[in-house]
C-alpha cells in the first residue's frame, strides 16, 4: 500500500486495531484520524520520514472518555485520542514525533530502527501518559 482510502473510516469506523506494517506509506494516512475507536496502530516498516503534516488533526489533550465519536468527527478531530499503543519502528524518522505527546492515552510507542540521534527530556515530559518507549536498533551516523 502507498495510501489508505478515506472510505475505510466509513466502512470500519469501530476498528480497535490497525496493522499497516510492511507497506510503502510515506505519509501518515489521513483516514486513520476518523477511526474513533482505534487503540493500537502498527505503522512499522514503512517509509515515514515525519508525522508533522498530520499534527493539527490530533484532538489536543482531550480525555479519551470525554469525547464522543460524532463530536470528534464533526470537529475534524481525531480518533487517536484513544490510541494506547503505536509502532513506528523501522521507518525514516529522524526526530521524536511531537504528535505523540498530543495523544492523551498513548502509553507505548516503538520508535526502534529509526535514525533518531537524540530525544530531549522536554519532549518526553510532554508525553505524560507514555510509560514505554522503544528505541532499540537505531543506526545513527553520518
Amino acid at each position: 500500500l502507498t495510501a489508505l482510502p478515506n472510505e475505510l473510516a466509513v466502512q470500519a469506523a469501530l476498528l480497535r486495531g490497525v496493522d499497516l506494517s510492511w507497506n510503502n506509506l510515506e505519509a501518515f494516512p489521513e483516514a486513520l484520524f476518523l477511526l474513533v475507536s482505534m487503540e493500537t496502530l502498527d505503522l512499522s516498516h514503512n517509509r515515514l520520514a515525519q508525522l508533522a503534516a498530520s499534527e493539527t488533526k490530533i484532538a489536543r489533550k482531550a480525555k479519551p472518555s470525554s469525547i464522543s465519536a460524532a463530536y470528534t468527527i464533526r470537529l475534524g478531530g481525531s480518533g487517536l485520542i484513544r490510541l494506547t499503543k503505536i509502532s513506528l519502528a523501522f521507518n525514516r524518522l529522524k526526530a521524536f514525533p511531537k504528535i505523540l505527546a498530543e495523544m492523551p492515552a498513548l502509553h507505548t510507542a516503538d520508535l526502534s530502527g529509526n535514525p533518531i540521534p537524540e530525544i530531549a527530556s522536554s519532549e518526553l515530559n510532554d508525553a505524560a501518559a507514555l510509560s514505554s518507549l522503544g528505541l532499540g536498533h537505531r543506526e545513527v551516523g553520518p
